[in-house]
C-alpha cells in the first residue's frame, strides 16, 4: 500500500465521519479501506496510456 493510497482512504474517512457527524472512527476508515477502488485500479487504461506517453517524451531520473 502506497502513501497516496492510505492518504486516499484517510480523506475518504473523513469526507464519510463528516457525513455522518460524528469523529472519525477506526470502523469509519476500516469501511472506507474495503469499499474505496483506488484510481489505479479503477483507471487502470489511463493510468498505462500516461506512464506509455511519459517513457517515450520523458527521460527517467532513476
Amino acid at each position: 500500500m502506497s502513501n497516496s493510497h492510505i492518504k486516499l482512504y484517510i480523506v475518504s474517512g473523513l469526507y464519510a465521519a463528516l457525513y455522518q457527524k460524528q469523529s472519525l472512527t477506526t470502523e469509519i476508515l476500516m469501511n472506507e479501506v474495503r469499499s474505496t477502488v483506488p484510481l489505479s485500479v479503477s483507471r487502470r487504461e489511463d493510468v498505462e496510456h500516461l506512464r506509455a506517453m511519459a517513457q517515450e517524451r520523458f527521460v527517467s531520473v532513476r
